[in-house]
C-alpha cells in the first residue's frame, strides 16, 4: 500500500488523522504505518453504526473528568474501589 491508497481509504471512513504525522515518520515508520493501516478491516466501523449494534450496546458517552485536586481530595476512597476491583477480578485496560 502506498501513501495515495491509505490516503484514499482512510478518507472513505473519515480516519484521515491516521496519516496526520506521516511526513515525520521515517521511511521505516512509514512502512510500518502503512501496513497498518493496510490490515485494518474498516468495514467493522460501519457496522458499529448501525442501530444493530447500538442499540444492544447502549449509549455511549465521554466519561466525565476529576480535577487533580478532586482526585487527591478521594485518593484513598479510589485506592480502596481499585483494589476491590482487581481483588475480584472486575479490572479492564482500554
Amino acid at each position: 500500500m502506498n501513501y495515495e491508497k491509505a490516503l484514499e481509504l482512510t478518507g472513505r471512513y473519515g480516519q484521515t488523522h491516521l496519516l496526520r504525522c506521516y511526513d515525520e515518520l521515517t521511511e521505516e515508520g512509514r512502512a510500518a504505518l502503512l501496513s497498518q493501516i493496510e490490515s485494518i478491516d474498516f468495514s467493522l466501523l460501519e457496522l458499529l453504526k448501525s442501530e444493530k449494534v447500538t442499540a444492544s450496546r447502549g449509549h455511549f458517552e465521554p466519561l466525565g473528568a476529576l480535577t487533580v485536586s478532586e482526585i487527591e481530595e478521594n485518593r484513598l476512597r479510589y485506592e480502596k474501589t481499585g483494589f476491590e476491583a482487581l481483588k475480584n477480578e472486575k479490572t479492564a485496560a482500554v
